[in-house]
């Protein structure tokens, strides 16, 4: 028997942006470590308790003000697989899939899904 089940949330990491009234604020974001400190927790409290997991970042890639968190989290998520892998305990595989250009209109809108 398998089944699936959908968690979903923002990235574990710290950043946050000053308030004001600009379309792209600026971000502030802490270093690496930290980063990896607090997905490593979040994700391997997860792969405990539902064992394999597949993670995928829906944050937009490019041109957008929280390209930097997904990529941020990209890279701690990436760091995380690769200890799963070699230490042979539950798989965590990374996709980051850019929602917003594979769906855009140009590119056929939903169709793409």
């Amino acid at each position: 028997m398998q089944s699936y089940i959908i968690t979903r949330g923002s990235p574990a990491i710290s950043w946050g942006h000053n308030v004001d009234l600009s379309y792209n604020p600026k971000l502030f974001k802490d270093d690496d470590e930290v980063n990896y400190k607090l997905a490593s927790n979040h994700l391997n409290e997860h792969l405990e308790y539902y064992g394999n997991t597949l993670v995928v970042n829906l944050i937009e890639k490019e041109k957008h003000y929280q390209a930097p968190i997904g990529q941020k989290w990209n890279t701690s998520v990436d760091k995380i697989s690769n200890e799963t892998k070699t230490n042979n305990s539950n798989i965590l595989d990374n996709l980051w899939f850019d929602f917003h250009r594979e769906c855009s209109k140009k590119k056929g809108g939903w169709k793409q899904l």
